[in-house]
């Protein structure tokens, strides 16, 4: 019965997953994840954005939005710092800045950043700015897009490349002075 529920009503996902009819390609191999139309237009508009704004599969990227942690494996991004920054909860901007601490100053600042305007999860911007650097001046806004599938909330998510890295290195490696 919990299976069956579980299928009829899946957790943040707009329609039972027996109505999922959607390819999504994964990777060159030819894997693919079959979703509801919504969710694959959604990632592939995410990926063009991305791939369209000099994105290489393997780059860094630092995820904010505390609730799309998939979204970076989709991409083929590399996740810094942890597998998923879980936002919105007391606490966890600390727990982020902890294990900031133990990255790279090169791998920070090559990192792009994906952030979520007013998320309920996010984590807060904060976290950049206690690495010594600016959000966003460091970073170029290369794209947006609206999430509201699976939930009652309309967000908005946005993709930053860094555009001063040679600074951000030296930024960060005074800040932890």
């Amino acid at each position: 019965i919990h299976l069956k529920e579980r299928i009829e009503k899946p957790y943040r996902q707009n329609q039972p997953l027996r109505l999922h009819n959607t390819s999504v390609k994964l990777d060159e191999k030819g894997n693919t994840l079959i979703l509801s139309k919504e969710f694959a237009d959604y990632i592939n508009k995410v990926k063009n954005i991305t791939f369209d704004s000099g994105f290489k599969k393997g780059s860094n990227m630092i995820d904010l939005t505390g609730q799309s942690p998939g979204l970076l494996y989709l991409i083929g991004a590399t996740s810094i710092g942890t597998a998923w920054n879980i936002g919105g909860y007391p606490g966890s901007l600390y727990v982020a800045k902890a294990k900031f601490r133990k990255v790279s100053c090169e791998d920070i600042s090559t990192s792009w950043v994906l952030y979520e305007i007013n998320g309920s999860r996010n984590v807060s911007t904060e976290l950049i700015q206690s690495l010594g650097f600016h959000f966003p001046t460091d970073y170029k806004l290369v794209g947006s897009w609206k999430f509201s599938l699976g939930t009652s909330e309309n967000r908005i998510q946005e993709l930053y490349k860094p555009i001063k890295i040679e600074s951000m290195i030296k930024s960060c490696k005074l800040f932890r002075k």
